[in-house]
C-alpha cells in the first residue's frame, strides 16, 4: 500500500500505518516528531530499519520463475531464441560480386563461392569459369549475384526471428505488462489487508489492556476495602454485621476478577494469534507477485536475447541485398551494351544480373522494412523492462509493509497485573458473637443471609453460650422420670 499522502489522525492511532508512514518519507519533521511522542523514538528506528528480506522469494525460485517465462514465451511463438549472422555473410558477398568485375582477383570470389556452397568453377553454358588469379567478368559477378538471391529464397535470412518477435510484441508483451499491472494491484490489496488485519490486532490488544486496567483498578479497590475492614478487626474492634457481609462478598468478588483477567488473557491472545496466522497466508501473495514479475523479467530477456541481433542483421542483410542488387546491375547493364541485337549468351546473362539486381532490391526493401518493425518491439520490450523494474520496486516496498507489519503484531503485549493476590483468610469477630472466617466464607460461596447473627461464617447452628450453666442432669431427663413413673 504506497502512501500518496499522509493522514495523521490514522498514523498516531494505528501503529501499523504508522510504520509505512515512517517508511515511505512522506512526513515532516514535525509530524515525525509527533510520531515519535505518540509510539516512542526507538520505535521510529526500528520501524525505519525493518525490510522484508526474510520474507523474500528464494533466488532458486526465482530463476526458476524467470526460466519458466522464458521457455512459455518460446513455446507460445515457436522459436528457440537463436541468432542469426546470415546478413554479415552475405554482405561480403555482395560486396565480392559488386567490385569483382573491376579490381578483386579471382581469389576473393573463389572464396565467396566456397561460402556459398559453390564449386570452385562454375559452369556459364559451355564454359568454366574457373575461380583462379586474375580478373573476372560481368558474368561472374551475375552468377554471384544470382547465387546470393538463390541463397536468400532458400534460406530466407531473419523472417524466422522476425514472425517470432512479431507475435512477442502482439501477444507476449501486452500480457506481461498486464501481469505486472496485476501484480501491483495484488501486491498493494494484500498490503491494505494486512495493515487492516494488523490494526485489529491492535484493537484487540488495546480494548483487552483497557478492560484488564478496568478489573484491575475494581480488584484494587475490593481489597483495599476487605483489608481495611480485617486490620479493624485484627485491632481488636469488632465488625458489625453488614461489615462482615461486605467482606464475604468482597472475597468471591476479587476471585472472579482474577478468573476474569485469565480469560480476557486467554482470549485476545487466541484471537491475535488468528489474526497473525491470516496475515502470514497473505505471504503467498508476495510470493506469487515475485514469480510473476520473475516470469516476465526471463520472457523479455529471452526476447532481449535476439531482438537486437536480428534488427542488427536485418540491416546488414538490406545492405548486402542493396549492394548485390547495385552490382548486379551495373554488371547486367555492361552485358546488355556487349550483347547488342542479338540474343545469345550474353544477354542470357544480362537478364539474369537484371533479375537478380531486382529481386535483391526487392529483399533489401523487405529487410529494412523487418528492421523498423523490430525496432518498435525493441522498444516495446524495453518499456516491459522498465515495468518490471517499477514492479519489482513495488514489490520490495510493499515487503517491507508487510514485514513492518508482522513486527507490530508481534510487539503487542498484554499488559497482565502481577499483584492479583487475593489476602489470606483471618478469623475475625463481630458484634454480637463469636468471630469466623469471612474470607474463607466467602470463597466457600456462603451467603451472609445464611449466617445467624453472632454465628458461625460457615453457617449451621449457632454455638450455645458459653456463659449458660449445665442444667443437663439424669433426674431432670424426662425420658427417665416416664421410666419411673412407670
Amino acid at each position: 500500500m504506497a502512501i500518496e499522502s499522509v493522514d495523521m489522525n490514522r498514523a498516531l492511532n494505528s501503529a501499523s500505518y504508522a510504520q509505512q508512514v515512517i517508511k515511505s518519507g512522506k512526513i515532516t519533521a514535525e509530524e515525525r516528531a509527533q510520531l515519535a511522542t505518540k509510539w516512542g523514538a526507538d520505535k521510529i528506528q526500528l520501524w525505519e530499519s525493518i525490510d522484508g528480506t526474510e520474507y523474500k522469494i528464494d533466488d532458486v525460485s526465482y530463476d526458476s520463475a524467470k526460466a519458466a517465462g522464458a521457455d512459455a514465451a518460446a513455446e507460445s511463438v515457436g522459436y528457440d531464441g537463436g541468432k542469426t549472422g546470415a546478413g554479415f555473410v552475405d554482405l561480403g558477398l555482395s560486396a565480392a560480386g559488386a567490385v569483382v568485375g573491376r579490381t578483386i582477383g579471382g581469389n576473393l570470389v573463389g572464396a565467396a563461392a566456397l561460402k556459398l556452397g559453390l564449386e570452385k568453377s562454375v559452369k556459364i553454358g559451355t564454359k568454366t569459369l574457373k575461380s583462379g588469379g586474375g580478373k573476372l567478368s560481368d558474368v561472374a559477378t551475375v552468377i554471384l549475384a544470382s547465387a546470393i538471391v538463390a541463397k536468400y529464397l532458400a534460406q530466407k535470412p531473419n523472417e524466422e526471428q522476425y514472425d517470432a518477435l512479431m507475435k512477442i510484441q502482439e501477444s507476449e508483451l501486452p500480457q506481461g505488462n498486464t501481469a505486472l499491472e496485476e501484480a501491483q494491484i495484488n501486491l498493494a490489496d494484500a498490503t491494505e489487508k494486512v495493515t487492516e488485519l494488523s490494526e485489529e490486532a491492535e484493537a484487540k490488544n488495546e480494548e483487552a489492556n483497557d478492560k484488564i486496567e478496568e478489573q484491575k483498578a475494581l480488584f484494587d479497590f475490593y481489597r483495599t476495602e476487605y483489608m481495611a475492614l480485617k486490620e479493624k478487626a485484627q485491632s481488636g474492634e469488632k465488625l458489625t454485621p453488614e461489615e462482615k457481609a461486605l467482606m464475604e462478598k468482597l472475597t468471591p468478588l476479587m476471585q472472579e476478577i482474577g478468573d476474569g483477567i485469565g480469560t480476557i488473557q486467554e482470549d485476545t491472545q487466541g484471537e491475535i494469534e488468528d489474526i497473525y496466522g491470516s496475515i502470514e497466508d497473505s505471504q503467498e501473495i508476495y510470493d506469487n507477485s515475485a514469480e510473476t514479475i520473475g516470469e516476465v523479467e526471463g520472457m523479455t530477456e529471452y526476447v532481449e536475447g535476439f531482438d537486437e541481433n536480428t534488427r542488427a542483421s536485418c540491416y546488414t542483410e538490406a545492405a548486402a541485398q542493396g549492394i548485390n542488387a547495385v552490382s548486379a546491375g551495373f554488371a547486367a547493364g555492361r552485358l546488355w551494351a556487349k550483347s547488342g541485337i542479338t540474343f545469345g549468351a550474353t544477354s542470357v546473362y544480362a537478364a539474369l544480373g537484371t533479375a537478380a539486381a531486382i529481386a535483391s532490391k526487392r529483399f533489401a526493401t523487405k529487410q529494412l522494412d523487418m528492421a523498423n518493425q523490430i525496432d518498435n518491439e525493441i522498444d516495446d520490450r524495453r518499456n516491459v523492462q522498465d515495468f518490471v523494474g517499477e514492479t519489482q520496486g513495488v514489490f520490495e516496498e510493499e515487503l517491507d509493509n508487510y514485514a513492518g507489519n508482522i513486527e507490530v503484531v508481534e510487539d503487542l503485549e498484554l499488559e497482565i497485573p502481577e499483584d492479583l493476590e487475593i489476602p489470606e483468610p483471618t478469623t475475625v469477630p463481630t458484634e454480637g458473637g463469636q468471630g469466623g472466617d469471612p474470607l474463607a466464607a466467602g470463597a466457600a460461596g456462603i451467603k451472609p443471609e445464611d449466617n445467624n447473627q453472632g454465628g458461625s461464617p460457615l453457617g449451621g447452628p449457632a454455638p450455645a453460650p458459653t456463659n449458660k450453666p449445665e442444667e443437663n442432669d439424669e433426674d431432670e431427663d424426662p425420658n427417665k422420670k416416664k421410666k419411673d413413673n412407670e
